[in-house]
């Protein structure tokens, strides 16, 4: 019996052993970038989960350095890159205190552990553990700040001071932080106190790898507590090759990080759906990303790939980062077109081609859902029609305008055309293709819905010029200025009020109106000022004022011309809610008379003899008339919106002779005044 009781026992403590043994670690990084960084986890029992504690700032921390600490590491900052988590493991739920006599995490005091599926705050236990240096005024892995370094003797971080640090020894410095190169930051810098100053300075060459290579000496003894301490700045992240840099919006052209720390664009060639997968992955967005559909719509996709990374990704799909993948060297990017994505789509699953206002900073910018992303309108055909349809029956006036944003990421809609009586935007014209426009993505298409219970019209003068009147409730009078000025934007306000496109102050005579309304300017759009009115029931004055008189312009008018304005400068035709110079190429007489006949000339007395300083862009080519036309409606042109092909510059014309009614009889008097 004892010879097979001997025989059994090793069978028996094999069975009996602890599933953790003294030197078995209880905590490890998952997911990181780097194996010095990622989402903690912890081991219970043998069941290895994501910790979920609600201490907000856990990487600085007591806790946060001891598991540092104990995956050999100093201490704990913030990371900067997301982890990748899997969500079958769970999570240990538990808020953990930790003091200095503490060695390990599993010897903090803590609130039980409770096996949880999901934890709101995840976040707060994603670390990046330090070495031997770091910067001390930076939580995270920053590129510049305070040089410090690990004194093992004394168990903390000491900082350098300013006095004998040198170019190579911040080089040195950077190099063992992970960086490529690096120099000293000279700028004044806090002092601190004098305990958490090193009493020994480095002599670097500059090829060390590490400091602790270099030979040490003696600080100066003017390091004390209230001298500046050493700063320098890293260059070249050599710890994030190949890593995908963020995507804002969960969409958009790939760019990853180079073997210099630089970001560069992925080419699109070899850029499959397996790949898409990896990236959005890898952004924390899942693992569904997909090929952005019409990648040329992205309105940053023609500027990016100038920097393009030689570099293709060959992925499975699985993986959870793109450095996982293999990869090839590629000596060019045949296309020039940078990679894209789609990784996430809004979560309302709107049908496509619905159309919003935005109510940021109520702007009134018109966007359209397209792949579960809103994105915009090109503004290049964007006109009163199409914002008529954006506004809908539930406003009296719509105005088509643009406003500058610096990018607009998407453009769904290109080459819209509306007639204004369309229900929505679907049934209009327009293209999704984003590969035959080259739109202006710095600008966004507005919409400019608003009521407005008067109706406003001009009197005493011609089509397009007289005194200003308004009618409400069947009551129609003049307006006055409430302020007294009589402005150019005031005249451009009651322009646009009217329904032109904008004007000039004209001097017309007093007189007397039975009913009159004191306006002001509201200027809602900076871009187009209009009248609103100040007292909400008519005035009475049978006494001469000086009421609002104004020339307004049509489809055509002069630009450039200070004093004479009306008869002379660069011929501008309006087009897409824009005014465009028309090219003088092949610009004859012929065509500066029938210019000038439709702003009340008889003729052209001068064609293309002077330069102007004009604004508008040049827009109109080939422009021709038949002789005798009175007006530019009789003539035809190419529109295209640019110079581009145009070698004569902006047409310009003089109009004169003849004493006609109208306004051409007393422009030469300046009744009408200079913009």
């Amino acid at each position: 019996m004892l010879i097979k009781f001997t025989c059994l026992l090793p069978v028996l403590v094999l069975f009996i052993t602890p599933v953790n043994t003294a030197s078995e670690k209880q905590v490890r990084l998952d997911g990181g970038f780097n194996v010095n960084e990622g989402a903690i986890q912890v081991n219970r029992n043998g069941d290895w989960k994501y910790l979920c504690d609600e201490t907000p700032y856990f990487f600085k921390s007591l806790a946060g350095d001891l598991v540092c600490k104990e995956l050999d590491y100093v201490s704990a900052g913030r990371t900067s890159s997301r982890s990748v988590r899997d969500p079958s493991i769970g999570y240990w739920k538990s808020n953990i205190t930790c003091s200095p006599n503490d060695v390990s995490l599993m010897n903090c005091s803590n609130t039980g552990w409770l096996e949880t599926e999901t934890c709101k705050t995840k976040t707060y236990t994603t670390i990046y553990c330090f070495k031997n240096v770091k910067f001390a005024n930076r939580y995270n892995r920053a590129s510049t700040g305070y040089v410090s370094v690990y004194n093992a003797s004394q168990k903390k971080y000491q900082i350098l001071c300013q006095d004998g640090f040198t170019d190579t020894t911040a080089r040195v410095f950077c190099k063992e932080y992970g960086f490529k190169s690096g120099r000293i930051l000279s700028r004044l810098s806090s002092s601190i106190s004098n305990n958490t100053m090193m009493d020994t300075t480095y002599s670097c060459t500059g090829r060390e790898s590490r400091l602790g290579d270099c030979p040490t000496v003696p600080a100066s003894a003017s390091c004390t507590n209230s001298y500046p301490v050493a700063q320098a700045i890293c260059t070249g992240d050599l710890t994030i090759t190949d890593k995908v840099h963020r995507m804002f919006s969960g969409y958009g052209v790939v760019q990853v990080y180079d073997n210099e720390g630089e970001t560069m664009t992925l080419c699109a060639d070899g850029f499959n759906e397996n790949t898409a997968k990896v990236v959005c992955r890898e952004r924390d967005y899942g693992g569904n990303g997909t090929l952005f559909p019409y990648p040329l719509n992205l309105d940053d996709i023609r500027t990016v790939y100038k920097d393009t990374l030689k570099k293709s990704f060959d992925c499975v799909g699985t993986e959870s980062r793109l450095k996982e993948c293999p990869s090839t060297i590629k000596e060019s990017c045949s296309n020039e077109i940078g990679a894209s994505v789609l990784c996430q789509q809004d979560s309302n699953s709107i049908e496509d081609g619905v159309t919003r206002i935005s109510e940021f900073f109520n702007d009134g910018g018109v966007e359209v859902m397209y792949h579960g992303i809103w994105g915009s309108i090109c503004v290049d055909r964007w006109d009163d029609n199409a914002a008529k349809v954006i506004c809908g029956t539930a406003s009296t006036h719509a105005k088509a305008l643009t406003r500058f944003i610096g990018s607009t990421d998407v453009t769904w809609i290109y080459d819209v055309n509306c007639t204004g009586k369309e229900d929505n935007l679907n049934s209009c014209q327009f293209s999704t293709d984003g590969t035959k426009f080259n739109c202006s993505s710095d600008h966004q298409a507005v919409a400019y819905c608003y009521n407005d219970i008067f109706k406003y019209s001009l009197s005493g003068g011609g089509t397009n010029y007289g005194y200003v009147q308004a009618t409400k409730d069947g009551k129609t009078g003049f307006v006055l200025d409430s302020n007294g000025a009589y402005t150019n934007t005031m005249a451009e306000a009651a322009c646009n009020s009217v329904g032109f496109n904008g004007g000039l102050p004209y001097q017309m005579n007093e007189t007397s109106t039975t009913y009159w309304w004191n306006v002001s300017i509201n200027q809602e759009y900076y871009s187009f000022p209009r009248l609103q009115l100040e007292n909400a029931t008519t005035k009475t004055s049978p006494v001469q004022q000086k009421y609002l008189s104004v020339y307004c312009h049509g489809k055509v008018k002069l630009d450039g011309s200070y004093f004479r304005a009306l008869e002379m400068g660069n011929v501008v035709q309006y087009k897409y809610n824009k005014f465009y110079a028309i090219c003088a190429d092949g610009f004859t007489k012929t065509e500066g008379d029938a210019v000038c006949r439709q702003l009340g000339f008889p003729q052209a007395v001068k064609v293309n003899d002077r330069y102007f300083a004009s604004t508008e862009p040049l827009g109109f080519h080939d422009f021709k008339c038949p002789k005798g036309a009175n007006s530019t409606a009789d003539c035809t042109s190419r529109f295209t919106g640019t110079g581009v092909g145009c070698t004569s510059g902006k047409s310009s014309v003089e109009c004169g002779d003849g004493n006609i009614e109208g306004p051409a009889s007393v422009s030469n008097g300046r009744k009408v005044q200079g913009l």
